[in-house]
């Protein structure tokens, strides 16, 4: 991968790899929904899409109320 990604999308994707703890856990996940939305909205520029950053937020929102309990 080395060799066809950034060096900065292969420091996010290496994020996304967690230990056992619920904290690892929780950063990871965290991490992972970075990743895709660097991914995501790289594709969507390339193909001439709008990102949905409505859906985004709802999402992330969503899920930073669960961890927060």
């Amino acid at each position: 991968m080395q060799l066809w990604v950034d060096d900065v999308t292969l420091q996010m994707l290496a994020k996304t790899y967690s230990g056992f703890s619920i904290e690892d856990s929780w950063q990871s996940m965290m991490s992972s929904m970075d990743f895709w939305r660097k991914i995501s909205g790289e594709t969507c520029k390339l193909l001439g899409y709008e990102y949905p950053q409505l859906v985004d937020n709802e999402i992330s929102g969503y899920i930073e109320g669960i961890r927060q309990r």
